[in-house]
């Protein structure tokens, strides 16, 4: 990232940028067209002349230690900056300033970027400054970093106005120790930290240097003498001073970046009569400021004396200790130039791009003194502009409320506009676009304005300005180029970067919800795993829903309507959110969420109003229509695991969700840990199983009530394992049916029930017809009935001998489909049989549109007993319904002759249960039906 944000701003900066890296020679891997210009070589002379002097044509003498810095860099991150005396092909000299940062190039080689200076009118300027007004001896006076005393100085000025002007009056001296500057550099960069602390000098010295004492005695602590103290209300005057100076100053765009000030307070001379001892107790009450809350002072007094050991505590040894590198040139004391090449270096180091830049217009505005600094920038249509950044003076309105009145497309469109004084009539009568205007200058009370616009591959993308709201203005060659060099750096990264944001934004979104996608999701997840990872206590969980089925509404009210409602969903849960949530919609209709909580009561709280919001969803097609959802709940353990696996569980916990037909929240226990694992090994087992045969078919007979003779069977699949043993059908067919290996299992089946078909034709048996179970894959599987009749041709055998079984689940999904391909089937001559009907899916209309040929009449009627009077009636009349639709009744799970009675007085057909015979292997069936 580091690498395309330099690459990124680097054409359009008004110095030498340049990286090279150093194997024993100097190679040079980029340089800048401004970089050529101002060495006055081309690249061709270059590259000879990097080999051999390190691309520096300087005198002999120097060159061995720029050499040196730069090796010496090359194992190190320190920043360096020097200058040196740089020799053109004229012989003329240069002074150049270099300012050199090791990085990891895109190649994942070290390598060093500098960026070039030409500081030659400068020093030519400084020279002359120095040795006429003697400067130079009192910059050894100041901390070089912000222009107020060093700590030595301050003491002896303090020392010595105490001893003579101020020995008959009463002073406080206050220590200022800034606090959170340390956490602004760490999250922002040393170098925004540098200009935030920059800044606060800067409005100190605004507001108090004239009348008193000011000096740094540390990173970042200062003093302030405050002379002629009338009163302790008169100290908290100048606390609130103080305080108010830190409330102005930005710091950053999140909150917890804000820097505030402990102020400690002693008195002279009740509290000392000379400086060390004032700045003792000072000292000690600042400590037990710092103790009581942010942003708050102490006056010292004998309390504190008692309460706190000095000697564990005293700032007075740590002060002289600079903590942060003040690598922020105060161009307040320099050419503009070089100023503007430190805001470059602050926007190019700064971690977050919004502070850096508001940051820059900060000190912009307040180097220049200007109103307000801005840049507006093009929406996506180019129809008109917003305020993306703005700072402004004291007592200055922004332009963003009158802004949102008038709407424009901008008047700098041709880069440069400027007007020094708009109550002029003939400046605004320029243009018909300025005539326009005006009014809404007059709104924000513009009196002066200079505006450069930006522009990429020719299209016009916005602007930075400069208002003076307080009087006309004549603008400086030096405030308009200025203006113009901070325009093309900051509007390059500004357009390069909103581009890449772009792709981010593809890369990270999800298309349809506008949500997080996977990805990103994922990248922040991480994280949060990570953090528990460290020990930290912090209870999350994972959860995992999806819709009932979804498909069926797609089915029936269309693909809008269901992407429809996935955007609802993701909006209520947004609605919910907040910084310690993280949701995704995961694939189709399953959504992720990962949320930190308190405990399981309130976390079922929240998810119960989250499924109170997203359970009903409204609109023209669908009425007022309940969604029913599948909620799989994991709470994270500090156990190691990683983020797939947290995920993987949560998806487990919601498939156990899946068994019931309503809303249901399931937790994740190991024992779905263990289920998954014998589903896998199941999983493994089942190729080579269908291979060795170790699937074997057993029938059922279906038994005439009326005769006792048996009209049929029902195949069904068991699994004798060489490894397992005998296997239940409930253990594998379901995870056939999950994995789709059901769909070679059911072939298979077919197989050996057309070769035993086969067979006892063959024989001159009495034939019957055998039904075999139609596993829902097939449903959607437009080959399945050519196979079909592939298998009765292989085998020369009668559709009319196989039967086809559905569930009644089945109907609940595509049912056009399913009457569709159940109409095919039953014109090719095959039988079709509905299982488990009245399991609770039964639908009286599906008895009117399918061609059933069977009814199988679901055992738990059965189960409830046939003394039930109502049972009873439900019984009689589904029969009797069947019968005069032109079906036959086969009904399951008779194990009672008392049950067998009743069904035959209710003119039921056939029977099957343990009352006649179990499932059994082929010998044994045919031993039974042939007996």
């Amino acid at each position: 990232m580091e690498n395309s944000k330099f690459l990124t701003i680097t054409d359009d900066i008004p110095c030498g940028i340049a990286q090279f890296s150093y194997d024993g020679t100097f190679k040079l891997s980029y340089a800048n067209q401004d970089f050529f210009e101002l060495m006055g070589y081309t690249k061709e002379e270059y590259d000879v002349l990097f080999e051999d002097t390190c691309g520096m044509s300087v005198e002999k003498s120097e060159v061995q230690r720029i050499q040196a810095m730069i090796k010496s860099q090359n194992c190190n991150n320190k920043k360096v900056k020097f200058e040196y005396e740089h020799i053109m092909p004229d012989k003329t000299i240069k002074s150049i300033a270099i300012s050199s940062k090791r990085v990891i190039d895109e190649n994942g080689q070290v390598a060093v970027r500098g960026i070039f200076i030409d500081i030659t009118d400068y020093k030519k300027k400084q020279k002359i400054v120095g040795l006429e007004t003697g400067q130079l001896e009192d910059h050894a006076k100041l901390d070089l970093f912000t222009g107020v005393y060093n700590k030595v100085t301050v003491a002896e000025v303090i020392g010595a106005y105490l001893k003579s002007t101020g020995k008959e009056s009463r002073h406080a001296l206050m220590i200022i120790n800034i606090d959170n500057l340390r956490q602004i550099n760490e999250e922002v960069g040393h170098l925004f930290g540098d200009a935030v602390l920059l800044d606060i000098l800067t409005e100190l010295k605004n507001e108090f240097m004239e009348a008193e004492i000011i000096g740094r005695v540390g990173g970042d602590d200062f003093v302030i003498l405050f002379k002629n103290i009338q009163s302790i209300s008169h100290v908290e005057e100048k606390v609130n001073a103080v305080s108010n100076v830190f409330r102005q100053v930005y710091s950053g765009e999140k909150q917890a970046q804000r820097v505030f000030c402990n102020l400690g307070i002693a008195l002279f001379p009740e509290h000392g009569s000379d400086y060390q001892t004032l700045f003792q107790n000072a000292d000690k009450a600042l400590y037990e400021a710092k103790n009581t809350k942010k942003g708050s002072f102490e006056i010292y007094n004998k309390r504190i004396e008692q309460s706190i050991s000095y000697s564990e505590h005293s700032a007075n040894s740590q002060l002289g200790k600079v903590e942060y590198g003040n690598q922020l040139v105060d161009y307040q004391k320099k050419s503009y130039m070089l100023g503007l090449i430190n805001m470059f270096e602050l926007l190019f180091e700064t971690k977050d791009i919004h502070s850096g830049i508001h940051m820059v217009l900060s000190m912009l505005g307040k180097h220049f003194d200007v109103s307000r600094v801005y840049i507006f920038e093009n929406d996506r249509l180019n129809t008109t502009m917003n305020i993306t950044y703005e700072w402004r003076n004291k007592g200055i309105e922004s332009r963003i409320k009158k802004h949102e009145q008038f709407r424009y497309y901008g008047v700098a469109k041709d880069r440069l506009f400027c007007i020094e004084d708009l109550s002029d009539p003939a400046a605004t009568q320029a243009t018909a676009a300025t005539q326009i205007l005006k009014s809404y200058w007059d709104a924000c009370n513009i009196k002066a304005i200079l505006q450069y616009g930006f522009c990429e591959n020719g299209d016009f993308k916005g602007t930075i300005g400069f208002d003076e709201c307080r009087a006309p203005r004549k603008w400086t060659q030096e405030e308009i180029d200025s203006l113009m060099i901070v325009a093309k750096f900051i509007a390059s990264y500004l357009v390069k970067m909103r581009a890449q944001k772009e792709i981010e934004k593809l890369a990270y979104t999800d298309a349809l919800t506008g949500m997080w996608n996977l990805n990103k999701f994922k990248l922040h997840a991480k994280r949060i795993v990570g953090e528990m990872m460290t020990g930290k206590k912090l209870k999350y969980v994972m959860i995992c829903f999806d819709i009932e089925k979804f498909r069926y509404v797609n089915d029936t009210f269309g693909f809008e309507v269901g992407d429809e409602i996935l955007r609802y969903i993701a909006m209520q849960i947004k609605e919910l959110s907040n910084a310690e949530l993280l949701f995704t919609r995961m694939t189709a209709d399953q959504f992720l969420i990962l949320s930190k909580y308190e405990d399981v009561e309130a976390l079922m709280e929240w998810l119960k109003m989250l499924h109170n919001k997203i359970k009903y969803f409204t609109c023209s097609k669908t009425g007022r229509y309940k969604l029913i959802f599948h909620y799989g709940i994991y709470l994270l353990k500090n156990d190691g695991a990683s983020l797939n696996t947290i995920i993987d569980k949560a998806d487990i916990a919601r498939s156990k969700a899946r068994s019931t037909h309503d809303t249901s929240f399931v937790f994740y226990n190991d024992v779905f840990r263990q289920n998954l694992l014998r589903e896998k090994e199941i999983e493994d087992l089942a190729d080579n199983a269908l291979k060795t045969k170790e699937f074997v078919v057993y029938y059922q007979p279906k038994v005439e009530l009326s005769t006792g003779k048996i009209r049929g069977a029902e195949a069904l699949v068991r699994w004798i394992s060489s490894s397992k043993g005998f296997m239940s059908p409930g253990d594998f067919i379901p995870v056939f049916e999950k994995n789709g290996f059901i769909a070679k299992m059911d072939f298979y089946v077919f197989e050996l029930v057309y070769a035993s078909l086969r067979k006892w034709i063959d024989l001159g048996h009495e034939v019957v017809p055998i039904s075999v179970n139609l596993s829902r894959v097939y449903l959607t599987d437009r080959t399945f009935i050519d196979k079909l009749i592939e298998l009765s041709n292989k085998y020369n055998v009668p559709t009319k001998y196989i039967e086809l079984e559905l569930t009644e689940s089945v109907f609940t999904e595509n049912i056009a489909n399913i009457i569709e391909l159940m109409k095919s089937l039953c014109n090719l001559g095959f039988a079709i049989s509905i299982d488990d009907f009245g399991s609770g899916y039964s639908s009286l209309k599906l008895l009117r549109d399918l061609p059933v040929d069977y009814l199988k009449l679901d055992k738990e009627f059965l189960d409830n007993g046939t003394e039930n009077v109502r049972e009873k009636i439900i019984i009689e009349n589904v029969i009797q319904m069947a019968k005069r639709l032109g079906m036959k009744v086969v009904s399951e799970g008779v194990e009672t002759a008392q049950q067998a009675e009743f069904l035959k007085r209710c003119s039921c057909d056939l029977a099957q249960g343990y009352l006649y015979a179990k499932p059994m292997p082929l010998t044994e069936f045919e031993k039974l039906m042939w007996k």
